[in-house]
């Protein structure tokens, strides 16, 4: 590897600190527990190692980018953290090994064998032999004396100092201060505060309960973050607000809200593996995601079940299914699903064909300002002949940028239907349609640009550029 060292230069972690816990990658002290300075601080890695991205050491910012993703799973979830944390003591803690040789055996050596013989010559002297003799004695006169007497407490105390002072007396005996090292090998017992039960109180692992962390599962549920907050940051990440956008993050919050049964976040992790945003396209796991989030009566997750039997896209196409989740989801007024009613009525899918249910469910849909079902009024009442609301219906799904409405609009005033036959009319009609991507209105502009003047097409263009504005002005307050 180059000598670019990637967690010191961006980082800030010296070689020192090596090898590096998975709090010191994010900045934070080993064992942090607050979930929500964990969240930001892996929040601050992520949006910072993204500006390095288009450097020249993109590979090892991906790397980093995924150590820090490692980091942040496995200490925002409970579990993971409790098994790493023990890891992470278990490093840091030395092993006890070395603790016994603490009592080195190099203590013989200072005990020299000539200072020993000196000892014994000592003992052998007339001097010694007497002192002996009389503190014999003097025990033998204690003991007879006890034996005679009731007191317990004996008043030969001086005795023992005798013994002892006339070696104090002698100069000789100056080397005993070296032997007297050996006896010292008795703190060999030291190693008894190894076995002590000291380390047993250690084993009072019984603190442990007390701090049980575990017990705080219970506060897992309302972790820092709530499961609202978690999927409002999903789709920040999702939609790019205020973020670069990333899939792959924005999956990471919506699967942590969605194991905490958060409904909207089981949804988007739907619509996620449906398109295959941040994962490999997968209509299954998506379908599973969805009835996660319909089994709390969540409307866009029933109706997105209906378009997968709707369209046989990972189960079976089954347009009674179908019919029954858009029917569950439209009863709860949710617009999309209430047009996907009327489609089902008007064409006979799934139920008998009747353009008066149909219409019924248009109208609940075309009330919430819904544009599909609005155009769909409007091309009943064309096909019915009545040319005047036809063309109601087709402005008001036109004026929410609805291309198929702005076409069929352009050709109505080109054709005089219900109107006054208005070239210029139908060519800013055409002009937005063809602008929203609708291939019909492309030729029709084509054709109207024969019958008009290049001035005539400027002014129109202008017009045409000015309602195409404010269409998308009234959709972003929508």
């Amino acid at each position: 590897m180059s000598e670019f060292d990637p967690y010191h230069q961006w980082l800030g972690i010296p070689v020192t600190e090596r090898p590096i816990s998975k709090y010191r990658l994010l900045g934070l002290t080993d064992f942090e527990l607050d979930r929500g300075v964990i969240s930001a601080a892996a929040e601050q890695r992520t949006i910072y190692l993204r500006t390095l991205q288009a450097g020249e050491h993109a590979v090892l910012v991906a790397e980093l980018l995924n150590e820090v993703s490692q980091a942040r799973v496995t200490l925002l979830n409970a579990d993971q953290k409790t098994a790493y944390d023990e890891e992470l003591r278990k490093q840091q803690t030395p092993e006890p090994e070395a603790v016994t040789q603490e009592f080195p055996v190099s203590i013989a050596p200072t005990v020299n064998k000539p200072r020993r013989k000196v000892q014994q010559e000592v003992w052998k002297q007339p001097v010694v032999i007497g002192v002996s003799l009389v503190g014999v004695i003097g025990v033998l006169v204690l003991f007879i004396s006890l034996m005679f007497s009731g007191d317990a407490e004996p008043v030969v105390r001086i005795t023992p100092p005798d013994v002892t002072s006339p070696l104090a007396t002698n100069p000789t005996p100056e080397p005993e201060p070296t032997p007297e090292p050996t006896p010292e090998p008795k703190p060999e017992p030291k190693p008894e505060p190894k076995a002590e039960p000291k380390p047993e109180p250690k084993a009072e692992p019984k603190p442990e309960p007390k701090a049980e962390p575990k017990p705080e599962p219970k506060p897992e549920p309302k972790p820092e973050m709530s499961a609202e907050q978690l999927y409002e940051l999903g789709k920040k990440y999702l939609d790019g607000e205020g973020v670069p956008p990333d899939n792959a993050v924005a999956l990471r919050y919506f699967r942590l809200a969605a194991d905490q049964e958060y409904a909207p976040a089981q949804k988007s992790l739907g619509n996620m593996y449906s398109n295959g945003k941040g994962v490999p396209q997968d209509y299954k796991e998506a379908l599973q995601w969805y009835r996660l989030a319909a089994e709390q009566e969540l409307a866009p997750a029933q109706y997105n079940i209906g378009n997968m039997y709707y369209n046989g896209k990972g189960v079976a196409q089954d347009y009674t299914e179908a019919l029954k989740w858009y029917r569950k989801a439209a009863d709860q007024g949710f617009a999309s699903a209430q047009v996907a009613l009327g489609i089902m009525y008007a064409g006979g899918l799934g139920v008998p064909q009747d353009y008066k249910e149909a219409l019924k469910w248009y109208r609940l849909a075309a009330d919430q300002g819904e544009a599909t079902a609005q155009y769909n009024i409007g091309r009943g009442y064309y096909i019915g002949k009545n040319y005047t609301e036809a063309l109601k219906w087709y402005r008001l799904a036109a004026d929410q940028g609805y291309a198929e409405a702005q076409q069929k609009v352009g050709y109505i005033y080109k054709a005089g239907i219900g109107v006054p036959s208005n070239y210029q009319e139908a060519y800013i009609w055409y002009s937005l349609a063809a602008a929203n991507g609708n291939e019909v209105a492309k030729n029709n502009v084509a054709n109207l640009k024969v019958v008009l003047s290049p001035a005539q097409r400027v002014e129109l263009q202008k017009r045409a550029s000015e309602l195409f504005k404010q269409i998308e002005e009234r959709q972003k307050l929508e």
